[in-house]
């Protein structure tokens, strides 16, 4: 499977990583240690991760994920059989690759030097095998895969339980609502109670009265029935 295309000028995605397999063997180059660049069987880890940085159109250089440094051939070699390390990022010619596509959909990575194609020494199948540049023959040992990595999406960060003196100072919030809404209840139905106590005095004054103006009534008339009687 080939690299992510975005265009024409650009086919591949200078933000993303990518694992570069061997056609052959379906082994991946790897970064071993500070130095070294060997074969070994696909693991995705970080020793397996190819950053593509553009120098020039079609041309990249080929940084390690875990190290940071660059593909490069040894003593700037240019003959058949110069073999490949990591070295420090130099931005030099002889740490940039021309990714020529293939009819299959691979590519040929040739150096930007000398034009010879990354191929493995003595065509092995094998982990540990090295690498080197050849000649360009056309064979499956000097056809590698491209694929891109997915950036893993960051995860949720979980909601942080509220402290301590944040639930104590809600707390401490509500009860002083609470508290201050009791005396507005208490106060009515205080009022309420004092004027229906009122109202029973007033009643019981009103009939007390009543019955005074009754009984007053009632001494009257008698009086005057007496005072009748007594004048005959």
């Amino acid at each position: 499977m080939a690299g992510k295309t975005t265009n024409k000028d650009h086919p591949f995605d200078c933000a993303a990583y990518y694992t570069i397999t061997s056609k052959l063997s379906g082994k991946a180059v790897t970064a071993c240690g500070d130095t070294d660049v060997r074969m070994f069987a696909p693991t995705g880890e970080d020793n397996q991760q190819w950053k593509l940085v553009e120098a020039a159109p079609g041309v990249y250089q080929l940084l390690s994920k875990a190290t940071g440094k660059a593909l490069d051939i040894i003593l700037a070699g240019e003959n058949d059989g110069a073999q490949l390390h990591q070295w420090e990022n130099i931005s030099a010619p002889t740490q940039s690759w021309k990714l020529e596509q293939t009819q299959d959909g691979c590519y040929k990575l040739k150096s930007a030097v000398s034009g010879k194609c990354l191929d493995i020494v003595d065509i092995s199948l094998l982990d540990d095998a090295r690498l080197q540049i050849w000649e360009d023959l056309d064979g499956d040992n000097q056809k590698w895969v491209l694929n891109t990595l997915s950036a893993p999406k960051p995860a949720r960060k979980p909601r942080a339980p509220k402290k301590k003196s944040a639930v104590k100072a809600e707390s401490s919030e509500k009860a002083a609502k609470e508290a201050k809404t009791a005396p507005v209840k208490n106060s009515a139905t205080n009022e309420k109670s004092t004027n229906a106590a009122k109202d029973k005095i007033s009643e019981s004054k009103n009939t007390a009265a009543k019955t005074e103006a009754a009984a007053e009534k009632k001494g009257t008339a008698h009086h005057s029935t007496v005072f009748t009687q007594s004048k005959q």
